[in-house]
């Protein structure tokens, strides 16, 4: 027996078009997230899960993204605090 290939439909093809047009705006808007590489990595995932129709996929990718963000901020919070809004920390290494 041979492996069934699967093949996805785009989401142009699987939902009406008010939902393909909100979701190619969303993978539009996605292109203007941070420069961060890290969040081009989520962000371009995300992007293939919209593209192929994957919701809920792109929900589960969305929310990791929010939480890294999360903690970036906290991090940055606590920078600002510690170092008087010095956000470079010049090689600095907290323990």
């Amino acid at each position: 027996m041979g492996r069934q290939r699967i093949v996805l439909r785009s989401y142009e093809e699987s939902f009406e078009p008010g939902k393909v047009k909100v979701i190619s705006e969303l993978i539009d808007d996605l292109d203007e997230l941070g420069d961060s590489f890290t969040y081009k990595l989520y962000t371009s995932e995300i992007q293939r899960c919209l593209s192929a129709g994957l919701l809920l996929a792109a929900v589960s990718v969305s929310t990791s993204l929010l939480e890294l963000f999360v903690r970036d901020l906290s991090v940055a919070q606590r920078i600002l605090l510690r170092h008087g809004g010095d956000m470079k920390l010049k090689g600095r290494v907290e323990r």
